[in-house]
């Protein structure tokens, strides 16, 4: 009789502290509606002088996924004593390239951009929110250094990206599919990391877009708990200086006064993949253009659904950081939340592309994917891969636009076969 009213009164206890963790209210934590990086434990970024060598580079922090500063490293760059908004109108190419400029400078990816060109952005963007983050131009590229680091034809640059402001832009809390070596010519910029390692799935609430909704000023810690405890490295930059930001890591960028940065994406790749060998050591003054970028010839209005399998990627490799495999179920509940479908969508034919899919991942059929999987994806892949999500999008599409259910049938997707056990699922 004892033990079973022990063993009663354990079980309450258990459920009664299962239900307080359920229900933790984190209003009373450090950092509760306060700016992001308030709350958890802080790390200073490594800081050295310059930049290390390329072998240094790839050993010490890509390899390892350490993001660090480089003191000065860019004050060699012609940009940085070239570069003013006198310099910028003087070129009569500015008046003919158009830009994409963000209208707001807390970032908000529901809102449209303005594509103004070059030379209008310049000559408003003091007095406007106006907030350039495209490609640099063509007639700028001559007074860039590529990174003495990184300044070799085969480590795999995919495209840059000029961030021109005139300060106090914030934005949303994600990750990048991509290695960054940003570089600071102008101003001065905060970054508030999260190691990779640190499980995302809490507060990347938007997969589709690698992004959080999190206010970044005031962090609301009952929403986003894992932010509670996460650790923040933090990297303070002043013009003249660079930072690498490794693949994955989550992070949040302050800008202030007049500025204006430079970064290169790297395609993601293990270190041990590529070829160093014929890498030239030391100062190596070669320009942006004297370069092949794999993305820099991608437009703008590029096919959204390729940006949607490259997202539905990226978003797989990063989950696998964390977890060994991606089930089937959980693979339905990323790409339900991914495509944002709307109920009324749901239909047979849509879960049997889902399913469709899924099988493009899971080589092997054993109902998992692994990081192995997805990094063996080839171009045949991507190609059915859009294939299938071409038929999700059109019923999605037709579904809303309808507000009805939308039965496009199977046939309008590419057959393949679905097994009785697949559709058991349904």
């Amino acid at each position: 009789m004892n033990v079973r009213i022990l063993s009663w009164t354990i079980f309450f206890l258990l459920s009664r502290h299962h239900l307080s963790a359920a229900t933790d209210d984190y209003s009373l934590k450090i950092g509760h509606l306060k700016p992001f990086g308030e709350a958890g434990s802080k790390v200073e970024v490594q800081q050295i002088d310059g930049f290390p060598t390329i072998k240094t580079f790839f050993q010490d922090y890509w390899a390892k996924s350490k993001p660090f500063i480089m003191k000065g490293a860019a004050k060699s760059y012609p940009a940085f004593t070239l570069w003013s908004d006198d310099y910028f109108l003087s070129f009569p190419e500015a008046s003919t390239v158009n830009i994409f400029a963000e209208v707001q400078k807390k970032e908000n990816r529901t809102l449209q951009p303005k594509f103004p060109t070059f030379h209008e952005f310049v000559q408003r963007y003091n007095t406007t929110q106006e907030y350039m983050v495209d490609k640099v131009p063509k007639f700028l590229q001559k007074d860039l250094w590529m990174p003495s680091c990184i300044a070799c034809d085969t480590i795999p640059h995919s495209n840059h990206v000029m961030w021109f402001s005139s300060g106090g832009t914030k934005s949303v809390l994600h990750f990048d599919g991509y290695e960054n070596l940003n570089c600071l010519l102008r101003g001065s910029k905060q970054f508030i990391m999260i190691d990779r390692k640190h499980p995302n799935k809490g507060f990347i609430d938007k997969p589709r877009g690698t992004y959080s909704t999190v206010d970044v000023d005031r962090v609301d810690l009952n929403k986003f708990p894992t932010l509670a405890n996460a650790e923040y490295h933090f990297a303070h930059m002043e013009a003249g200086d660079c930072i690498y930001i490794p693949l994955y890591w989550s992070h949040h960028v302050r800008s202030f006064g007049h500025n204006i940065a430079v970064n290169v994406w790297l395609e993601p790749k293990n270190a041990t993949c590529i070829d160093l060998s014929g890498c030239q050591e030391g100062l190596v003054n070669k320009t942006f253009d004297q370069f092949s970028f794999s993305h820099e010839s991608e437009s703008a209005d590029e096919s959204e659904n390729t940006d949607d399998i490259t997202r539905l990627i990226t978003g797989l490799k990063a989950s696998l950081n964390t977890e060994k495999v991606v089930t089937k179920s959980n693979f339905f509940i990323y790409l339900d939340e991914m495509l944002e479908l709307p109920e009324i969508a749901m239909q047979d034919s849509v879960y049997l592309s889902m399913i469709k899919i899924f099988k493009v991942f899971d080589t092997n059929n054993d109902g998992k994917i692994t990081s192995l999987e997805v990094e063996n994806i080839s171009q045949t892949d991507i190609d059915q891969l859009n294939q299938f999500y071409d038929h999700i999008s059109s019923t999605k599409f037709e579904a809303i636009a309808t507000g009805r259910v939308v039965d496009s049938g199977q046939d309008s997707a590419p057959t393949v076969k679905v097994s009785s056990t697949d559709r058991d699922e349904l």
